[in-house]
């Protein structure tokens, strides 16, 4: 039944058609312009965003099956360390399909606190 359950959710959750798993060679803020780039030169869509602390950023990304190719190549072209799941080729079987998947880049510099410094507002 387990087994039933996690297919399930893969076929109805959003962003459950590719997952993509990369660990930056950069700091943070250069790490989060090169993906957010790859995304776009890929002809991608960034649906959504999450901070996790300092240490992680998850993308929600919107693509044909050929594109995350293109994103995956992009990516390790950058040096990165990149994982995807499914593999590449289950992704290579749907090139003409849009596809909704996530990008999670892990940052080396992260200690797991994320301060945004906050103007000071007069009154």
């Amino acid at each position: 039944m387990s087994g039933d359950l996690g297919a399930y959710w893969r076929k109805t959750a959003r962003a459950g058609d590719f997952r993509i798993r990369a660990v930056a060679r950069e700091g943070r803020e250069r790490a989060i312009e090169q993906g957010k780039d790859a995304v776009l030169r890929s002809q991608g869509a960034i649906l959504d965003f999450q901070m996790f602390s300092n240490l992680s950023l998850s993308m929600v990304v919107e693509l044909s099956g050929s594109r995350v190719l293109s994103l995956l190549d992009s990516l390790v072209a950058l040096g990165w360390d990149v994982e995807v799941d499914p593999d590449r080729e289950a992704i290579a079987g749907r090139a003409t399909d849009l596809l909704e998947g996530t990008l999670q880049v892990t940052f080396p510099e992260g200690d797991g606190e994320l301060r945004i410094p906050v103007p000071a507002v007069p009154g």
